[in-house]
């Protein structure tokens, strides 16, 4: 499981690792963002159980993040607060199951994408491990879908079609 976010309240990482606790198998969450973690998250990491590995990465460049992308199964992010999800629309384009909080633009992001990948309930950290249990249980099923989709983030979220919806969302 790969986590990326700048701050992590907003972000939700407390969440995630809440859910970690209930997750069925061994697994290891690797942590993008700043290398340092507050009392309350370090003292959330030393209770999970043994099953569950954190692996703090530190702030990435760009190309470090992408080859910690292709190296996951899976990005979440459970975000309390999200403009656009630049790390999930990266994700996106490599085919990478996410699961998010639908929150922001989170939502029109993971447009027509199965409704457990960007819903609200993952605030709750029960439901978001229920759901990552299950993308990661039915993997092969949830892989295929996102590598299905690909095509269309790439075409969706291009530079230029980006551009042409802010001249057309704001009149310019």
């Amino acid at each position: 499981i790969l986590f990326v976010g700048n701050n992590y309240y907003l972000k939700g990482l407390d969440l995630l690792l809440e859910a970690a606790s209930q997750l069925k198998e061994v697994t290891t969450i690797f942590v993008a963002g700043p290398s340092k973690l507050d009392k309350k998250l370090n003292i959330r990491i030393s209770k999970l159980p043994k099953k569950i590995q954190i692996i703090i990465l530190g702030s990435l460049q760009q190309n470090a993040l992408f080859d910690e992308m292709r190296k996951c199964d899976i990005l979440v992010i459970p975000a309390r607060a999200e403009a656009l999800g630049v790390s999930v629309m990266e994700a996106l384009a490599q085919g990478i199951p996410v699961i998010t909080s639908g929150e922001g633009g989170l939502k029109e992001v993971l447009e027509g994408y199965p409704s457990i990948c960007s819903d609200q309930n993952n605030l709750d950290p029960s439901y978001l491990a229920k759901n990552i249990n299950l993308v990661l249980n039915e993997y092969f099923q949830y892989e295929q879908i996102f590598l299905t989709k690909r095509v269309g983030v790439l075409n969706k979220f291009t530079v230029l079609n980006m551009i042409s919806k802010l001249y057309l969302t704001y009149g310019i």
